[in-house]
């Protein structure tokens, strides 16, 4: 009956689990580390401002997951209840300045509120009230023929 289901299983469970401990200090494993990072890519400043810009438009967190494919709106709650509600250090203040990549993309100097400057890539920007007003001061970014920049 059920008692010999979970002694097989253990034993069995036992012998599976032995490698996967022996190889999850190798780089390409990530089981048991216990960080919320290990299999799941850092959250960007860029990600921050986003998540904020999205609450502060009101949207549920389903609503804001779906703007984050791979995370879960759970996993967006729990960052922005433990990094961001508390210091919104992330929030933009001001886009500074423009950069042509190497590939031809566009990169934007921003100012984040915390006092820290990144290069952001502007697909990453393209929705922050930042970028509207920097395009009101200067002209839009990215326009449709590479001569009228």
């Amino acid at each position: 009956g059920a008692e010999n289901c979970g002694t097989e299983n253990r034993g069995t469970t036992a012998k599976r689990h032995r490698p996967a401990r022996q190889s999850s200090n190798k780089i390409t494993k990530y089981k048991g580390k216990p960080t919320s990072t290990s299999r799941r890519a850092r959250y960007t400043p860029a990600d921050d401002a986003k998540i904020l810009q999205l609450m502060g438009q009101g949207l549920s967190w389903s609503a804001i997951a779906e703007q984050f494919p791979g995370r879960s709106a759970r996993a967006i709650q729990v960052r922005y209840q433990t990094k961001l509600k508390a210091t919104e250090e992330w929030e933009v203040k001001a886009i500074c300045g423009k950069n042509k990549r190497d590939d031809g993309g566009w990169e934007l100097l921003v100012q984040w509120k915390g006092g820290e400057e990144t290069w952001e890539p502007y697909e990453n920007m393209a929705e922050t009230k930042a970028l509207d007003e920097y395009e009101r001061l200067h002209g839009r970014v990215i326009v449709d023929t590479v001569d009228a920049l």
